[in-house]
């Protein structure tokens, strides 16, 4: 489904979302495997208390428990094999945002009469998931929608962008973004969706940030908010909008 519906976009596009599906392909499999692990496991237990056969119970384990090591070196070997594979493809999936923002927002002016309008139209040129979703509209004939000011559960943000891999969440802060206040912000998305996971990206912008946020340790601070989806940090000021961290 994910070839068939990406063959329009453009060749990094094509290849950012490829990487996603490949990842959490991998990411399935794994975890298939170790509940067929855990059910093998189940089963050798069952035959145990089932059986008064000793040679029946020694040959069933043994089998059993040959196939539960097979599929946890399999699984390990996987691991192993491609941790350092996964690595190279988000750092390949970030680099590729990165220049996205840098041509969006260095090369082009935005489009739109408000703040969340421009931001909005810099993110359609730089998130394939939401150039993905925008052309799937159109070809339905209808109009790609977002949601401003959108409310879960007594939390309001200011955009939300439903894609097919997941929201893309964009809030404005008008003051000195804080640590802080990220904390507080990653805290209302915790509240307000019952699963971060459907969360894909959150977007802060403001005006201005403190100095924390200048710090060559902020990819990691960031990264200890969450590990299920990515922050970006922009800067407004009156000639338009500046990165500050990709995630």
């Amino acid at each position: 489904m994910l070839e068939k519906s990406i063959k329009d976009l453009n060749l990094d596009d094509r290849m950012y979302l490829a990487i996603h599906e490949y990842k959490s392909t991998i990411s399935f499999f794994i975890v298939f495997m170790g509940i067929i692990g855990l059910l093998i496991g189940y089963s050798v237990l069952t035959i145990n208390s089932n059986y008064d056969d000793s040679d029946t119970i020694w040959t069933a384990t043994v089998l059993l428990i040959g196939t539960v090591a097979i599929l946890i070196g399999v699984g390990a070997w996987m691991i192993i094999r491609n941790s350092r594979f996964f690595r190279e493809l988000s750092y390949m999936q970030q680099q590729k945002i990165r220049q996205s923002y840098f041509l969006a927002i260095e090369t082009t002016v935005p489009e739109g009469e408000t703040s969340v309008e421009r931001v909005y139209d810099i993110l359609g040129n730089v998130l394939p998931e939401i150039k993905l979703a925008k052309k799937n509209a159109r070809k339905k004939g209808e109009k790609f929608q977002y949601d401003l000011e959108f409310k879960s559960n007594g939390e309001v943000f200011d955009l939300k962008v439903n894609t097919s891999e997941g929201i893309v969440l964009v809030e404005f802060f008008d003051k000195i973004l804080s640590w802080d206040d990220l904390k507080g912000f990653v805290e209302r998305i915790d509240k307000a969706f019952k699963d971060v996971n459907e969360i894909l990206r959150v977007v802060c912008v403001s005006k201005d940030f403190d100095d924390i946020f200048l710090s060559e340790e902020l990819s990691d601070k960031i990264k200890k908010f969450s590990n299920t989806y990515k922050i970006d940090l922009l800067k407004e000021d009156k000639t338009g909008f500046t990165t500050l961290f990709i995630g």
